[in-house]
């Protein structure tokens, strides 16, 4: 049985904000489903999965590095429904509301959660308000020397997710020996 029946940009969104515990519970969005949360990356490209505590919604709780064509439990834990998930630097989506539930797991994919990608400014609007993103960088180059930046900060998520990029970037453009030298830091990085 899925769980989500509502269409996916309903059920993600930039901002995650479920509110206090009774709210909710009062909006479906801890519906009482508590499991494991596994994750099939059904795409070619590595990702990250994030998690979102409700309690904590401004900042991940955890995250995962996933490889193409691979399934993760994350971690040993139980979460439940109204926990946020992302991919990469996409929208942050309800658990419940995107993932199926067997009984006790939430299984969920990548392409159901909406794996950014590198585009144009984007134009939209969060909760009526019109906002304008800036565009990505576009060289793979660029994604490394941000990835370099955010490292000596401390930010080892989103070093990953940059080098993640330049990683599919390069192999885009055929450049394989870059790529490999690419997901040889990944894993580097990953490793301490």
């Amino acid at each position: 049985m899925l769980a989500a029946t509502l269409p996916v940009q309903a059920q993600c969104t930039t901002s995650y904000e479920p509110g206090a515990q009774p709210q909710r519970v009062t909006t479906g969005l801890f519906d009482g489903r508590v499991g494991r949360i596994k994750v099939i990356n059904n795409t070619e490209n590595a990702t990250l999965i994030s998690l979102y505590h409700p309690d904590a919604p401004k900042r991940v709780f955890k995250y995962w590095y996933a490889e193409p064509g691979e399934g993760y439990l994350l971690g040993i834990d139980n979460y439940s429904s109204d926990w946020g998930i992302q991919v990469d630097e996409g929208p942050i989506c309800i658990v419940g509301r995107v993932a199926s539930w067997d009984g006790s797991t939430f299984t969920t994919f990548p392409s159901r959660l909406f794996i950014t990608e590198a585009t144009p400014s984007i134009k939209g609007t969060v909760s009526g308000t019109p906002v304008t993103l800036p565009p990505p960088p576009q060289l793979p180059t660029d994604y490394e020397t941000i990835a370099r930046k955010l490292l000596t900060e401390g930010d080892i998520r989103g070093s990953l997710l940059s080098l993640l990029r330049a990683a599919d970037l390069y192999k885009a453009s055929g450049q394989i020996a870059d790529e490999k030298r690419v997901r040889d830091r990944i894993n580097q990085i990953r490793g301490n």
